[in-house]
C-alpha cells in the first residue's frame, strides 16, 4: 500500500497528539533532535514532554561511535542524559558483535582492521583486543565509520577502497546511512563508501539501522525482554528509519524536515507542500503513520 492510496495524515499538531497511542517511543538523532551542532527548536521541549509523562524514550542513531560518546556531545548541545531513558548507536552494535564474535562473519574477520574514519571514532574498538593498522595490505578487514573531513566524496576514496578490494578485505560498515544534514549542510556519510566498496564486489557487513535487530533490541531496552507494548518510531530516513521500523513491525512517523527537506523544497520545521511529501514516500513505497515537519510536542507554527 502506498502513501497515497493509505490515506497518510499529514501533519498533526505536534507529537502530541498520538503519543498517547504508545507505550514507549524511538527517536532518530540526526535530522530529527539535531543537526550535528545543535538542539532543533522544539526537540528539547518534546524530550521534557516525554519525560513528565513517564514515556520511554530510546534514541536510537546509526552514529558510529559508542553510546556513552553520543550522550557527552549532546550534553554539550544543552540536551540532558535525564531526558530520555536509553541510548543505542551502531556503534554500540558494532563494538558488542567484535567482542562477543558469535555471528560466524564477525568470528571470521581476524583482530586487525584497517580503519576509515576520523579519529574521534576509534572508541568503536574500545574492548575488542582489534589493533588497527595503516597500510591495509596489514589488514584483516575494513572497519569504516565514515569520511574523516566532512567536506570528501566518495571519489576521494575510490582510490584506498580499490587498494582493499584488490585484496577481498571484508568491510564492516558501523553506519548504514549515506548521508547526514549538518548544520543545514549534506555530508557523506559511512554508507555511501560501503556501496561503492560493494560495487567493487567486495563483502559488506552492515550494522545499524535498517537492521531488524537493532529496532528489536531498542525495544526491549524500554519494555523488557517481552518487548510486549506499542512503540513508535520518529524519523527522517527513508532509507534506514521508516523502512527498518516497517520490517520491526513499529509504527512510524516520518519527519520532512532533516536529510529531506532539500528534496521537499523546503527547510527544516517549515510545513512542507503534501503532494511532493506524498510523491516522496510512494517513491520509496513507504507509508508512515504521520508525517511531522519536524520533531515538536504542540504545534504553534501553523504547519498543520
Amino acid at each position: 500500500m502506498t502513501a497515497l492510496s493509505a490515506g497518510l495524515p499529514l501533519f498533526p499538531r505536534g507529537l502530541a497528539e498520538i503519543a498517547g497511542d504508545y507505550d514507549a517511543i524511538l527517536l532518530d538523532l540526526w535530522g530529527v533532535v539535531h543537526d550535528g551542532e545543535r538542539p532543533y527548536p522544539g526537540a528539547v521541549d518534546t524530550l521534557e514532554a516525554l519525560a513528565r509523562l513517564s514515556k520511554p524514550v530510546c534514541l536510537l542513531s546509526n552514529a558510529p561511535r559508542l553510546g556513552g560518546v553520543v550522550v557527552e556531545a549532546m550534553e554539550r548541545m544543552g540536551i540532558a542524559r535525564s531526558l530520555y531513558t536509553a541510548i543505542l548507536t551502531s556503534g554500540d552494535v558494532v563494538n558488542h558483535a567484535l567482542v562477543a564474535r558469535s555471528e560466524p562473519e564477525f568470528r571470521a574477520l581476524g583482530d586487525r582492521c584497517f580503519f576509515i574514519g576520523p579519529e574521534r571514532d576509534w572508541n568503536l574498538l574500545d574492548g575488542t583486543g582489534i589493533a588497527p593498522v595503516t597500510r591495509e595490505q596489514d589488514a584483516d578487514f575494513v572497519l569504516c565509520t565514515g569520511p574523516v573531513d566532512l567536506t570528501e566524496t566518495e571519489e576521494d576514496y575510490r582510490p584506498v577502497l580499490e587498494a582493499c578490494a584488490r585484496r577481498r578485505l571484508p568491510m564492516v560498515c558501523a553506519n548504514p546511512d549515506k548521508a547526514v544534514v549538518r548544520a543545514g549542510k549534506r555530508v557523506m556519510c559511512a554508507g555511501a563508501l560501503a556501496s561503492v566498496y560493494e560495487s567493487l564486489g567486495c563483502p559488506v557487513i552492515w550494522r545499524g539501522k535498517p537492521e531488524v535487530h537493532i529496532f528489536h533490541e531498542a525495544v526491549r531496552l524500554l519494555l523488557g525482554d517481552t518487548g510486549s507494548g506499542r512503540v513508535l518510531m520518529v524519523g527522517d530516513g527513508l532509507h534506514t528509519d521508516i523502512p527498518g521500523a516497517r520490517d520491526a513491525g513499529i509504527d512510524a512517523a516520518f519527519v520532512a524536515g532533516g536529510l529531506n527537506a532539500a528534496d521537499l523544497g523546503t527547510r527544516h520545521g517549515d510545513r512542507p507542500d503534501p503532494a511532493r511529501v506524498l510523491a516522496l514516500l510512494d517513491a520509496h513505497g513507504l507509508s508512515p503513520r504521520v508525517v511531522l515537519p519536524a520533531l515538536v510536542w504542540q504545534d504553534t507554527c501553523g504547519f498543520y
